[in-house]
């Protein structure tokens, strides 16, 4: 689990954020496009976190899935999980606004979380070689 403390740090930062009621930086929402920017990059760094350490990392839960052949020896399923589960995050995080006053859930952040999930994973493989 020590490989995913500054993943953690940064999803609870996330929950913080998307939970301040009326939650808006002074000038920005005249930008175009900056809120989705915003999103990409939040869950980009989140995925980037969580993967780039994460490509070749076998826990000992892990090891035994492949064992019992739960999980492909290429470890390709357990990327696909921890994908699975940040985009429920995000997915989470988005319909929780609709309880914090001022806030709203938008399809279109959760669609740029995922982007940004997606884009995050690629690089830390890329990185990886």
């Amino acid at each position: 689990m020590k490989q995913y403390r500054l993943a953690f740090i940064w999803a609870v930062l996330i929950l913080i954020v998307s939970s301040i009621p009326n939650f808006e930086v002074p000038g920005v929402d005249k930008i175009f496009g900056i809120d989705k920017l915003a999103h990409l990059s939040e869950y980009f760094i989140l995925a980037f976190l969580v993967f780039s350490g994460e490509i070749g990392y076998q826990s000992l839960i892990h090891r035994r899935w492949k064992e019992l052949g739960i999980v492909h020896s290429s470890g390709k399923y357990s990327v696909s999980i921890r994908l699975f589960i940040i985009l429920c995050f995000a997915l989470i995080d988005e319909l929780h606004q609709r309880f914090i006053p001022g806030r709203t859930v938008e399809w279109t952040d959760f669609t740029a979380d995922s982007i940004g999930c997606i884009c995050g994973l690629i690089i830390s493989i890329r990185r990886k070689g």
